[in-house]
């Protein structure tokens, strides 16, 4: 399979990344949200930070609030009691509040607030190559 450095090395351009960030911020974030990020979001936010791709953005550790993890992650907390506080928000798609969130294990769901969570891929990679 390949690693996430691989698939954003592979994909067409234009995309834009933020810069890479160190593994003692990664840490820090994950103490923020009491919780740990999957290996593959690791890896993805260490190599670009964030990234926005074919309008997509894929939210990381960057200093822009709208594309900051932890940023998006609390906001969404804050608004929703329901929810599930091992998930965090990699996405949005900006259309009814639907996000798009990862757990622990690396398996990325589609959520609306107080509505629904649906697994939608089993990784970043896979949730990646998709868009």
């Amino acid at each position: 399979m390949d690693t996430i450095k691989n698939i954003l090395n592979n994909l067409p351009l234009p995309k834009y990344a933020y810069g890479s960030i160190e593994v003692e911020s990664i840490k820090l974030a994950e103490s923020k949200l009491a919780l740990n990020f999957a290996s593959d979001y690791k890896e993805f936010v260490e190599y670009v930070g964030a990234m926005v791709y074919k309008g997509h953005e894929l939210y990381g550790l960057v200093s822009y609030p709208s594309l900051n993890v932890i940023n998006n992650t609390l906001l969404a907390r804050e608004k929703d009691a329901a929810f599930p506080q091992k998930m965090y928000v990699i996405s949005s798609l900006h259309i009814d509040d639907i996000l798009i969130l990862q757990n622990e294990k690396g398996e990325i769901f589609q959520y609306s607030p107080l509505q629904y969570s649906k697994k939608i891929y089993n990784s970043l990679a896979e949730y990646i190559v998709s868009l």
